[in-house]
């Protein structure tokens, strides 16, 4: 009796599929091999990863001085924002309204460890994580998040801008 699970094309490998799988296979190949790209991407990655890690400095020094001008800057005209338990915010007017009714609401310290970088050309990934704490500008005990984040920058102009981020704490807001 035959599993169901078993392939149902055992045979011979039909005339046009062996190239096929030829040419996928050498393609396959060619992809592992260090190439020129790689060697310079790998030898010169400080110089490639410093300006992007500056953009993430930038955007923890601007949000911790709740400098809103500072911070827009530092997104694309088209960039989406993903926060948690939110309804994506479409756009740099979006976000900066966003940020705007945050910072008139707290006080904020914003702290980033960059876990993994990737540049390839004008496009950036970063993988993160984060501590930040939240204090009411009304009085009150402040409120500390950790958690992880992906934020993808495009270089525009020579300015690496966020383009598209998401996060997600690590554990429910506290309040301390």
């Amino acid at each position: 009796m035959s599993s169901p699970f078993a392939p149902r094309f055992w045979g011979p490998m039909p005339v046009v599929a062996a190239p096929l799988a030829l040419a996928m296979s050498l393609a396959f190949v060619a992809a592992c091999q260090p190439t020129a790209e790689r060697t310079t991407r790998e030898s010169g990655i400080a110089s490639l990863e410093g300006p992007v890690r500056a953009a993430s400095l930038a955007w923890d020094d601007a949000h911790n001085a709740g400098d809103l001008n500072r911070l827009m800057r530092l997104y694309s005209d088209d960039a989406v924002s993903m926060p948690y338990g939110r309804p994506a915010l479409e756009g740099r007017t979006e976000i900066e309204a966003d940020f705007r009714d945050f910072f008139t609401t707290f006080t904020a310290h914003h702290q980033t460890t960059i876990v993994a970088l990737e540049v390839v050309g004008d496009w950036a990934i970063e993988r993160g994580a984060y501590q930040s704490s939240a204090t009411p500008n009304a009085g009150g005990v402040p409120m500390r998040e950790s958690g992880k984040h992906i934020v993808i920058r495009r270089k525009i102009d020579g300015s690496w801008k966020v383009q598209w981020e998401i996060w997600n704490t690590d554990t429910p807001p506290s309040v301390q």
